[in-house]
């Protein structure tokens, strides 16, 4: 017979309290048949003449089952390995349930704990124990993670963020001129084959189709500018093209921009036609400064592009490299929704022509009609506020934030005081590593750990006998040699 995954009990024996099975075990102490005290409590006829054996045997009995007599570990040492597991996903090195599994087995056999025959065998905890630590543990799920560069990952970090906020903040307390000089500029991609939305087909059928343009689109650049007052300005389009015609803009939004490079990317050489429409429409001069925030591509920080927005009053504040999926407005609540609504609008597009393919001629259109639905001032001025523009906040993001970063951050070198022995006033060594006192975690990352995951390896953990090895002591949390 199988067991089920998760057991439902299909009787009540076994759940009588304590105090209610003292009461008929008193009864029958008194003198009343077994079989009327269990009719009169509401119990097992069996399993009262078992604890009034046990009762007489010793009063201070626990008259009720023990289903603990084969649990692995104890709620605090599961509460540990879940602490673990969390604050692993958080530094983007989660682990796997096969992993988790392994891990379990390690822990039995590191604190020496008796387990079942079966994870023994198999050198891993078994399935059933895996889906009932989800359930004892609901802050905890089987997630298909974001692929994270390892760029990305460690670029955002402490000390790059407060660098960058260094320059921001006292360049908008200089202006003193509100969220209305605050602007955020970005490019995104789109392509007349977007991906595929989820469609109702019927049950069982192995593969479902849905018709696309073509195998492969043609990219085009869409290059955003927002301020933070939630003022979205007219798009600028970069088609792949040498040669602009009019109709790839029919259907934009009115004040667009059209541009054209050979690869739909922006360029340096037409990116200053993208100040120009943005100091139209910003209205700025060198005696009315505005200030843009954006990443530091090549075509933005060409000589010739810093030498236009310097002249124009545009002071040009860049993001930290590979920081821009927190740091950037447009990114955080903009561009998400503009590539929902548009794919969806492209889907609607093919449905509404049949036998006919989206190609670049509608993409303005298409592209200019999500940007409306998307770029609305509710969800610009909560990018602002979401990456500590505006309002300016240095510290919006919290310490659980910086912790990919932590897998390779190092301590600041520390300069070694001269005693009063030198000689010849010889040059201090400084120090290139962490000192066996020194934690290889930032105290702002140190203090969002929990209270007992102290990184330390199995050689310098310092526990007796009798005292659980949590996997904060004997695994450690990911880090770089």
């Amino acid at each position: 017979m199988i067991m089920p995954r998760q057991y439902k009990r299909k009787t009540d024996h076994g759940l009588a309290s304590h105090d209610i099975m003292l009461q008929g075990v008193q009864l029958v102490i008194g003198g009343m048949p077994v079989r009327k005290a269990a009719e009169q409590q509401g119990v097992s006829k069996s399993a009262l003449c078992r604890y009034v054996m046990k009762y007489r045997g010793n009063p201070a009995v626990v008259l009720t089952p023990n289903y603990r007599h084969s649990q692995v570990f104890s709620m605090e040492q599961e509460d540990t390995l879940a602490e673990y597991l969390e604050t692993s996903s958080q530094m983007f090195h989660g682990l796997t349930p096969k992993l988790v599994r392994k891990l379990a087995y390690e822990m039995v056999c590191i604190n020496k704990l008796h387990m079942p025959k079966k994870w023994a065998e198999e050198k891993q905890a078994g399935e059933d124990w895996f889906s009932g630590f989800l359930r004892r543990h609901q802050t905890l799920s089987i997630r298909s993670p974001e692929a994270t560069s390892l760029a990305r990952a460690t670029s955002f970090n402490e000390h790059n963020v407060k660098a960058y906020f260094d320059i921001l903040e006292p360049l908008i307390a200089k202006l003193n001129s509100g969220g209305r000089v605050i602007y955020n500029l970005d490019e995104t991609g789109c392509t007349t084959v977007p991906p595929l939305p989820r469609v109702v087909a019927k049950k069982g059928m192995k593969q479902v189709g849905q018709v696309t343009s073509r195998e492969r689109g043609e990219l085009v650049t869409l290059c955003g500018i927002v301020s933070a007052t939630g003022v979205a300005l007219p798009p600028v389009y970069v088609f792949p093209r040498k040669t602009l015609r009019d109709v790839l803009m029919q259907g934009a939004p009115e004040g667009s921009l059209g541009l054209v490079s050979e690869s739909g990317w922006m360029k340096a050489e037409i990116f200053v036609k993208v100040l120009e429409h943005l100091a139209k429409f910003s209205g700025c001069t060198p005696e009315k400064q505005i200030i843009v925030v954006m990443d530091n591509h090549d075509s933005h920080i060409a000589l010739a592009n810093v030498l236009y927005a310097k002249e124009h009053g545009i002071n040009v504040v860049t993001l930290p490299p590979h920081t821009s999926n927190k740091t950037q407005p447009l990114d955080v609540s903009v561009y998400g929704p503009h590539k929902s609504f548009f794919n969806a609008a492209v889907n609607s597009w093919m449905l509404e022509h049949p036998g006919k393919t989206v190609t670049i001629n509608n993409m303005a259109k298409l592209m200019g009609e999500a940007w409306l639905k998307a770029a609305t001032p509710v969800n610009i001025m909560s990018g602002f506020r979401m990456a500590g523009i505006w309002p300016v906040d240095r510290h919006v993001f919290t310490a659980e934030q910086f912790l990919p970063s932590a897998v390779t951050d190092r301590p600041v070198p520390v300069s070694r005081t001269p005693s009063t022995s030198a000689v010849n006033d010889q040059p201090v060594p400084v120090c290139s590593g962490p000192t066996p006192s020194t934690s290889v975690v930032p105290a702002t990352v140190r203090s969002s750990l929990p209270a007992h995951s102290e990184i330390s390896s199995p050689a310098t953990s310092q526990t007796s006998p009798a005292a659980f090895v949590s996997p904060q002591q004997f695994r450690g949390y990911p880090k770089v040699k």
